[in-house]
C-alpha cells in the first residue's frame, strides 16, 4: 500500500491550497511540508528572539557616542543637508552635489533624522534596525544551507562578532549594504537548493538593486560572483522539487531577477549620469577603490587578515567550519561550501584593490557566521565523547570570552581619560562588571560541561552584549569618543548665532564633516578669502594649520582655535562684519 502511494503524483490534495502542503519523501516515509515547517518553527522564533534581545540591550547606548569621524560623518552630514534643505534626488554635502555613492543610505538616514529630536538617535536608529534585520537574514541563510539548528546558531554568532558590534551602531553605508547582500544570498540559496527560481530570482534582484543603490556594483562581487564560482566548481545540478514545478526553470528566475535589479537601480543612475556626465569616471574610481587611495595612508595586500580579530570569539570555529566544508563530502558539507565561497572569494578579489579597509569585509561576516555555526554544531555534537581538539577549542573559547570584559575594564581605568584628565570608569564599577561577566562565564562553562547544548552560545551572547554596552559607556567619555569640533562649534554659535562658515582649503578637499554636522549648516567652499565682503551676518573662515598659533589673513581677526582630527583649525572673523 505504501509503495503504491509513493508511486502516485505528489499532489495528493483536493485543492490548490493543500497542494502546497503535498508530501515529500524523507527517509522512506511521507512527511508533509506543513508538519516539517511546524517542527522547525522554534528556530525562526529563536532567531527573532535573538534580534529582539540585541535591540533591547544595545539600543539604549546607540545615541551615546558623538560623531567623531569616518564614513558615518559623511553620511550623516549629507543626510542632514537633505533633511534640512530638501536636496533629496541629488544629495549635497556642503552645498556641492555628492554623487560619489548612490543615495539610498543617505535617504534612509535623512528620514531617521526627521523622525527624532535627537540627532544621534535619529541618524542611527534606521541603521541599527537594519542591523537587527540582518540578524534574521543570517539565521535564514543558515537554515537554508544547513538546517534550523545551524540557522539559530548562526544568528547568535553573527550578533556577537566584532564586525556586528562595531558597525551596527554607526550610521554609515556598510551595515545597509551588509543587510541587502545577505538577503540577496538568502534568495540565491533558495533558488539553488529549493529550486524556487521565481521567488529566489525576484528577491535576489530586488535586494541586489537596493545594494547597488547603497554602495554600487561591489554587491555583485559579494553575491553573484561567488555563487557562479560555486556552481562551476561543484557542477551542481539541484534535484527537481515537487513544489512549484511551474516556476522551476532557472532562466525564468534569472530573467526576473535581472529585470528587478535594473528597475530598482537604473532610474537614479541614469538621471545622475544625465545631470553630471563627468561623474562616470568618478564612479569607476569608486568601484575600483582608486578614489579612496588618496584618503588612506597605508594599505597592504594582507590587510583583510583583520577578519580574524573581527570574528572574535568565533574565529577558531570559523576555521573548523571552513576546513570541514573543504574536506568533507557529505551533502551538508556540499551545501555549506557555498557559504565558504561567499566568504573567501570577495576577500581574495578585493585584496587586489588599491584600498583595503575592515568595513569592506562586513558583508562577508554573514557567511563567516554560518561557517562558524556549522563547525561549532558538528564539533559539539560529539561532546559526550569529544576529541582532544574539541576540548582545546572549547577551553580557548571560554578563556577568550572571560578576558574580554576585564580587558575593557583595565583600558577604561588606566588608559582612557576624559578631557578633564579623569578616568572614564571608576574602579568599583569596573570591578563589579568584571565580576558579573566572570560569574556568567563560569555558569556557562559548568552548564556546557554538564551537557547543556546551548550554554556556550547563550553565555557567550550575553557576555558579548554586556561587553558592547560597557565599552560604549566607557569610550564615550574618553578623548577618542568625544568630538573636539562640537564644543568648538557651540562656542562660536553662542557668540555668533547667525554665522556663515567658509572653507578656504584649495581644490576639492573638504574640512572634517563634524563641522557641518554640529553647525547644522554647510561649510561653504571659498576660493579666496579676499572675495568676502562685509554683510549682515558674521562671516568666519576655518583655516587648518599644523601649529596652534597662526596669523590671521588680512582683514580678519582670530576668534577661536581647536584641535580636530589631528590638525589645528583657526576660526577667523571678518573684522568689518556687522553682527546681529
Amino acid at each position: 500500500m505504501q509503495t503504491n502511494l509513493l508511486k502516485r503524483e505528489p499532489n495528493l490534495c483536493s485543492n490548490a491550497d493543500d497542494a502546497r502542503a503535498e508530501a515529500t519523501l524523507r527517509g522512506g516515509r511521507l512527511l508533509s511540508t506543513r508538519s516539517r515547517r511546524r517542527g522547525t518553527a522554534w528556530s525562526m522564533w529563536g532567531i527573532f528572539l535573538v534580534a529582539a534581545v540585541t535591540f533591547a540591550v544595545i539600543a539604549p547606548v546607540v545615541p551615546r557616542l558623538e560623531f567623531t569621524g569616518g564614513m558615518e560623518n559623511a553620511n550623516v552630514a549629507t543626510a542632514l543637508e537633505a533633511a534640512r534643505d530638501g536636496h533629496w534626488l541629488i544629495p549635497t554635502l556642503n552645498g556641492e552635489p555628492r554623487t560619489e555613492k548612490p543615495p539610498l543610505a543617505e535617504w534612509i538616514t535623512a528620514m531617521g533624522i526627521l523622525s527624532s529630536h535627537s540627532l544621534a538617535w535619529g541618524a542611527r536608529w534606521p541603521t541599527f534596525i537594519m542591523a537587527c534585520l540582518a540578524i534574521v537574514a543570517v539565521g535564514c541563510l543558515g537554515r537554508i544551507l544547513a538546517g534550523p539548528r545551524v540557522g539559530l546558531v548562526s544568528a547568535i554568532i553573527y550578533v556577537t562578532t566584532g564586525f556586528f558590534l562595531k558597525f551596527s551602531r554607526q550610521a554609515a553605508y556598510d551595515m545597509p549594504l551588509a543587510l541587502f547582500v545577505v538577503m540577496a544570498q538568502v534568495f540565491v540559496a533558495r533558488a539553488l537548493f529549493r529550486r524556487d527560481w521565481l521567488k529566489g530570482g525576484l528577491g535576489a534582484g530586488i535586494c541586489l538593486g537596493l545594494a547597488l543603490m547603497t554602495k554600487g556594483p561591489v554587491a555583485l562581487l559579494e553575491v553573484l560572483v561567488p555563487a557562479l564560482v560555486y556552481v562551476l566548481a561543484t557542477r551542481r545540478r539541484p534535484t527537481r522539487s515537487p513544489i512549484d514545478r511551474r516556476y522551476s526553470h532557472p532562466l525564468l528566475g534569472i530573467a526576473i531577477g535581472t529585470s528587478a535589479l535594473l528597475m530598482v537601480s537604473l532610474p537614479w543612475t541614469m538621471y545622475a549620469a544625465a545631470q553630471f556626465p563627468d561623474r562616470l569616471q568618478q564612479w569607476t574610481g569608486e568601484v575600483t577603490r582608486q578614489v579612496e587611495v588618496a584618503h588612506q595612508s597605508r594599505s597592504a595586500w594582507y590587510d583583510y587578515i583583520c577578519v580574524v580579530p573581527h570574528m572574535f570569539p568565533w574565529a577558531a570555529w570559523l576555521f573548523v567550519g571552513a576546513t570541514g566544508a573543504l574536506v568533507q563530502s557529505r551533502p551538508s558539507a556540499r551545501r555549506i561550501r557555498l557559504a565558504l565561497f561567499w566568504f573567501i572569494v570577495p576577500l581574495l578579489v578585493m585584496s587586489f584593490f588599491p584600498a583595503r579597509r575592515d568595513r569592506y569585509a562586513l558583508p562577508m561576516a554573514a557567511a563567516g557566521s554560518v561557517l562558524a555555526a556549522w563547525g561549532l554544531c558538528t564539533q559539539l555534537r560529539m561532546w559526550r565523547r569529544p576529541l582532544r581538539l574539541t576540548r582545546v577549542l572549547v577551553a580557548s573559547h571560554f578563556w577568550g570570552v572571560a578576558l574580554i570584559v576585564p580587558s575593557i575594564a583595565v583600558i577604561a581605568v588606566y588608559w582612557w581619560h576624559t578631557p578633564t584628565g579623569n578616568t572614564t570608569c571608576s574602579f568599583p564599577v569596573a570591578g563589579a562588571v568584571t565580576a558579573i561577566s566572570t560569574i556568567l562565564v563560569y555558569v556557562a562553562w559548568r552548564g556546557h560541561c554538564r551537557g547543556g547544548r546551548w550554554s556556550l552560545l547563550v553565555g557567550t551572547g550575553f557576555i558579548m552584549l554586556i561587553a558592547q554596552a560597557f565599552f560604549i559607556e566607557c569610550y564615550r567619555n574618553s578623548d577618542g569618543g568625544r568630538s573636539a569640533a562640537k564644543p568648538f562649534v557651540e562656542s562660536l554659535m553662542a557668540i555668533y548665532p547667525n554665522l556663515i562658515v567658509y572653507n578656504p582649503e584649495p581644490g576639492t578637499k573638504n574640512l572634517p564633516t563634524e563641522f557641518s554636522i554640529y553647525l547644522n549648516a554647510p561649510v561653504i567652499r571659498l576660493s579666496s578669502s579676499a572675495r568676502l565682503v562685509p554683510g549682515a551676518r558674521p562671516q568666519i573662515i576655518l583655516q587648518p594649520s599644523s601649529s596652534p598659533m597662526a596669523e590671521p589673513p588680512e582683514g580678519f581677526s582670530t576668534c577661536a582655535s581647536a584641535h580636530v582630527s589631528g590638525r589645528w583649525f583657526h576660526a577667523y572673523l571678518l573684522s568689518s562684519t556687522s553682527q546681529q
